[in-house]
Parts: structure tokens; sequence; C-alpha cells
């Protein structure tokens, strides 16, 4: 999934998502509030879901 989301947010210049890779793997900041909390998790739904849907249309075009 992350790599995915990695590509998409490579590819499109609109999304400017900063992921910072690090040996472990994808560094993911503690938020200091709940609310803030809550709306970068609302963001990496939403994100997902765009990916997701963007991926189904360009399978219906291609015919799969």
């Amino acid at each position: 999934m992350w790599e995915s989301l990695k590509k998409n947010a490579m590819a499109s210049p609109r999304l400017k998502v900063r992921m910072c890779v690090q040996p472990g793997g994808v560094h993911t900041f503690k938020p200091s509030t709940w609310e803030s909390g809550r709306r970068i998790s609302e963001f990496k739904v939403s994100l997902f879901y765009r990916t997701s849907s963007r991926t189904a249309r360009d399978l219906q075009k291609v015919g799969l």
C-alpha cells in the first residue's frame, strides 16, 4: 500500500506530500494534540481512497 501511495504522491504535483523514508521504514511523527492526530488520520484515509479510486478508473480505461 505504501509503495502505491508514494508513487502517486510523487507522480502528482497537486499532492505535496512529504514522506521521510528512513532505514526503519516510513517515519511518522507524533501529533501534538488528539485533534491534529484525528485530522492527520482523516487525511491519510482520504488520500488512500483517492488513490484507490484513481487506480480503479485507470483499470476501467484499460478494460481490466
